[in-house]
């Protein structure tokens, strides 16, 4: 009775699956069988099977034509080919080099240039060894050309002659160069008769004044290193600023009275007298640079110190201008020209500074 109404509620039969041909049931592990497991056994066998439906007759499939594209149908059960690779699973092909990491463009390129020639001077170098007679990348030495007799005895002669023009061109060079230099000696001031009458005769009167102090200053003096003649120029500046402010503040305020004019006069030549001792013995002391050498001879270092501009300078500031103080007056604008001993402040300065350690402190002040 249930077994009718299971049939009417659960609808038409669903015909079993028949296995495949070769296909073997799997068999699973064999189970005891109960006694009463063997009697439901029992009766299901006595149990009539339900009669199938037949199943409708399949309709023939039509025959199609050679189809033109050959391309197989993918199957749905085959896995996707690799990306990387190119191939299917379970195939393997030739993988891509991996990507390069390029840090510095210019670097890269630097590097596979020096490759490629690297590996070009490679080339050429195998080539070389390979074939012994191939051109070498190398510039060849010059080779001496070989000429016929006649021909080299042209050639040593045109050498010959231009040899010879050369040196007669150099030797008229050097003649016209010592000529110059002569007419430029002949244009040359020579010293008056007047000047040096007066040179020599001040000489000879100053010689035994000389002769005595060389005992105290030597022959000479070495400007760069002798601490005395540095002290002689301290006193030097100290008359040279003298002049310097007392002449101008004498012309501003009215400091010529009676009873101060004999000590400005005292002072005036006191400082007159300084510059004349500096005129004297020490400038013409003073040791030179010729030619390399240290010309330490007093003879040469007077003429020097003669020929030069200080020298004018230094006469031109001891100029007795004063006198015309008889005619105009006690005024202190007639010893102007003892300002023209400016050199001698400008050499205490720079000689100063080259013994002090600490010569800053002369800058500052």
């Amino acid at each position: 009775m249930f077994n009718k109404l299971k049939g009417l509620f659960g609808g038409p039969p669903v015909p079993a699956e028949t296995p495949k041909p070769g296909s073997v049931p799997p068999s699973g592990p064999d189970k005891e069988i109960k006694p009463a497991d063997k009697d439901n056994v029992t009766k299901k066998e006595d149990k009539p099977e339900p009669t199938q439906a037949p199943a409708p007759a399949l309709a023939p499939t039509p025959i199609l034509a050679p189809a033109t594209d050959l391309t197989p149908v993918p199957n749905p059960e085959d896995k996707p080919a690799d990306v990387n690779t190119g191939q299917g699973e379970g195939q393997e092909g030739p993988k891509l080099p991996p990507q390069l990491i390029v840090i510095n463009k210019y670097s890269d390129e630097q590097l596979r240039d020096i490759v490629k020639r690297m590996r070009e001077r490679t080339d050429l170098f195998k080539e070389k060894v390979i074939d012994q007679y191939a051109s070498s990348p190398e510039h060849s030495p010059p080779v001496t050309p070989v000429y016929r007799k006649n021909d080299y005895i042209k050639l040593i002669a045109e050498r010959e002659k231009k040899a010879e023009e050369a040196r007669i061109k150099k030797e008229e060079e050097d003649k016209k160069k010592k000529e110059e230099k002569d007419e430029k000696k002949e244009e040359e001031p020579k010293p008056s008769f007047l000047s040096s009458f007066t040179c020599s005769f001040f000489d000879i009167l100053l010689k035994p004044i000389e002769d005595r102090m060389d005992s105290v200053l030597g022959n000479t003096i070495d400007p760069f290193t002798d601490r005395r003649y540095i002290a002689w120029l301290s006193v030097v500046t100290l008359a040279f600023n003298y002049n310097t402010w007392f002449i101008t503040a004498r012309l501003c305020f009215p400091y010529h009275t009676p009873e101060a004019i004999p000590l400005w006069i005292g002072l005036d030549l006191l400082a007159d007298f300084i510059y004349l001792i500096d005129l004297i013995l020490f400038q013409p002391r003073k040791q030179f640079v010729k030619g390399g050498d240290v010309i330490k001879d007093r003879i040469p270092t007077k003429k020097n110190y003669r020929d030069s501009e200080r020298f004018t300078f230094d006469l031109l500031s001891l100029l007795p201008l004063d006198l015309l103080c008889l005619q105009f007056g006690y005024k202190s604008i007639f010893r102007a020209n003892r300002l023209l001993k400016v050199d001698t402040f400008f050499e205490f300065s720079d000689r100063l500074e080259s013994i002090l350690t600490k010569a800053y402190i002369w800058r500052t002040k």
